[in-house]
């Protein structure tokens, strides 16, 4: 999977295979949140926080699997 470098103090990079999105974090932690529809994908990239639409738009409704 391709992951896309972002402009964030928590978050390095993310990517999204059709289906899951990786959450790269900074200090090296990667999530895997499931089922997470490329549309919300696609509004994270265009968010002016990434951190920010992590805690109010993905974490609670895609529980992160860390790996």
């Amino acid at each position: 999977m391709h992951l896309t470098p972002v402009k964030s103090d928590a978050v390095t990079h993310v990517g999204h295979d059709g289906k899951d999105l990786t959450v790269l974090y900074r200090g090296g932690r990667r999530y895997v949140h499931r089922n997470v529809p490329e549309q919300r994908y696609k509004q994270l990239l265009a968010s002016d926080s990434i951190g920010r639409f992590l805690n109010d738009h993905i974490r609670k409704q895609y529980p992160g699997v860390a790996q």
